[in-house]
């Protein structure tokens, strides 16, 4: 038996085969006369942290970048599957969201959220899981944490440090999505500083996300050049003395991590952190 792919999940070209418009759960019968199932998926992708804002004279960090979600793929037997039920629940991670540009003086930068897994089921046990990425941390005035890479052997790149001057860059995956640029930030002198450049996708070899240029630049991303592929991440905002911090750019669709945002003065909105993109996954009976 021989079917054509059916793919699930969010941030795909318009026109794309039968994909719903969202993520979540979707339950897909087991067809009749199928001997294997072949399916392919990633996870969602970390958002970025929002940078710091804060008085002159003390270090305000940007905002960490998020961590790609992974990928993952294989083939299970049809007869493994039906002897735990008869329909396959397939559960589509979303991406993170960005941390919330910070509106009061002297406080530090919002978490980004977790990517989610995506996960393969049937009758609540789980038989195929491709994690999110990390959360990027907020801005401090002592540092802004990257998100953790989701793992596994497709693993996703790990975010960028949040910085008090330069954000560091995203990291490149392995196979999932590509890590997000960290958060430009400002240094007791003032001095302003770009956002990190964003990881890219290694199995598109596409380019990344670019960083945002101070004074206040957002950065930029770049989605995945082929469908079912995922994506580099967003790159991290630049920081600003006189104005708002840049925004952390969201990550690519899919699986791509959020970039974090960039450090204001008081008086000023700090950047807000990226989202990361939501994950996929495609099956095949066979």
């Amino acid at each position: 038996m021989g079917t054509l792919p059916h793919n699930f999940g969010a941030d795909l070209p318009q026109g794309v085969g039968d994909a719903p418009a969202e993520t979540g759960a979707t339950v897909v019968a087991i067809p009749p006369g199928a001997r294997k199932l072949r399916w392919r998926g990633g996870g969602g992708g970390g958002g970025g942290g929002s940078g710091r804002r804060g008085a002159n004279g003390a270090n305000r960090f940007g905002g960490g970048g998020g961590g790609g979600g992974a990928i993952n793929s294989g083939v299970i037997d049809v007869a493994d599957l039906l002897a735990l039920g008869t329909a396959l629940t397939i559960s589509i991670g979303a991406g993170g969201a960005g941390g919330a540009a910070v509106a009061v003086d002297d406080t530090d930068g919002a978490a980004g959220g977790a990517g989610g897994d995506t996960t393969l089921s049937v009758a609540g046990t789980v038989i195929a899981l491709m994690r999110g990425g990390g959360a990027g941390g907020g801005g401090t005035a002592a540092a802004g944490a990257a998100g953790g890479a989701g793992p596994g052997s497709g693993g996703g790149g790990a975010g960028g440090a949040g910085a008090s001057g330069t954000g560091a860059a995203g990291t490149g995956a392995n196979g999932g999505g590509g890590g997000g640029g960290g958060g430009g930030g400002l240094n007791a002198a003032n001095a302003q500083a770009d956002g990190g450049p964003a990881g890219s996708a290694r199995s598109t070899q596409g380019p990344a996300g670019a960083a945002g240029v101070a004074p206040g630049g957002a950065g930029t991303s770049v989605s995945a050049p082929t469908k079912w592929q995922p994506g580099s991440g967003g790159g991290g905002g630049a920081s600003s003395a006189a104005g708002a911090g840049g925004t952390g750019a969201n990550g690519g669709s899919m699986c791509g991590a959020g970039g974090g945002g960039g450090a204001s003065a008081n008086g000023q909105l700090s950047g807000a952190g990226g989202t990361g993109g939501n994950g996929f996954c495609e099956v095949e009976w066979i």
